[in-house]
């Protein structure tokens, strides 16, 4: 199922509520007949089971619609672009400055294994 579009999903869920609708009809006529306590626990059993897909399915269908609605938001928003925001030249410089104190503080670490050990050079000359 997963490689369904999302029309062909949405046109066999449809299709699927319409058959579920006159076999739910269908049960309740028969939960009506008299019946022994036996068969009628095995009808209710499976009207059970009829609501719950078709409760699922009415689920799905809902969540199809606000998929839609979402992604004409999203296109709405301009995606898939990712526009630079447009500032005033004193606010980008003022990034700018930010940028280069970030990049300053970074270039003080190096990577790879860490050393362990006391680095406090006090202790370490009194041990000397």
């Amino acid at each position: 199922m997963a490689d369904k579009t999302i029309p062909t999903l949405r046109a066999e869920l449809a299709a699927a509520v319409e058959v579920i609708g006159p076999q739910l009809r269908g049960l309740g006529n028969i939960a009506n007949d008299p019946l022994t306590p036996d068969a009628l626990s095995q009808v209710e059993t499976a009207i059970s089971a009829r609501q719950r897909r078709r409760q699922l399915i009415l689920q799905v269908l809902a969540d199809l619609d606000q998929l839609d609605t979402d992604l004409l938001l999203l296109v709405e928003d301009g995606y898939p672009l990712l526009p630079p925001f447009p500032v005033v030249e004193a606010v980008f410089q003022e990034l700018q400055k930010e940028l280069a104190d970030l990049e300053e503080a970074i270039s003080l670490f190096t990577g790879g294994k860490a050393e362990t050990g006391d680095f406090n050079p006090e202790r370490s000359m009194k041990h000397e």
